[in-house]
């Protein structure tokens, strides 16, 4: 089983890292200074290839709607109204990332960096890990 890891510069400041399966072609690529979004996860089926994420084509892209597509969704997915919620008798608030429905959404990463810690194969995978630059 082999893999490969590759590199290309998306824009100003971002950056499209790929691991590609060599004997499958199936293939992700993730930018790592946009919440280490997964933009694509390219299948071979049936000797066809699919993009089964819908991924950013330009840097413009995500600037203009960063708020999930292939975005990691921490620390909780969907829409908190109001930014409120109540835990085990505690009233919480959250910041508003989503001002024109005034909820919070989808966490609060889609847009930090992300710094790649360590990448390779482990047995017959391939592991990217991933630190918050916060």
């Amino acid at each position: 089983m082999s893999f490969s890891e590759t590199h290309e510069q998306f824009g100003p400041g971002l950056t499209k890292m790929y691991v590609r399966h060599e004997e499958t072609g199936n293939e992700i690529a993730v930018i790592p200074e946009s919440g280490a979004r997964l933009n694509h996860f390219l299948v071979n089926l049936h000797g066809e290839t699919i993009d089964i994420i819908d991924g950013y084509d330009t840097p413009e892209e995500i600037k203009a709607e960063h708020y999930a597509r292939g975005s990691l969704l921490a620390p909780f997915p969907n829409r908190i109204a109001d930014g409120k919620y109540t835990f085990k008798g505690k009233d919480h608030t959250l910041p508003i990332n989503k001002p024109d429905e005034n909820n919070a959404i989808h966490g609060f990463v889609s847009d930090k960096e992300f710094l790649l810690e360590s990448s390779g194969q482990v047995d017959d995978y391939y592991e990217l890990v991933f630190r918050c630059a916060l």
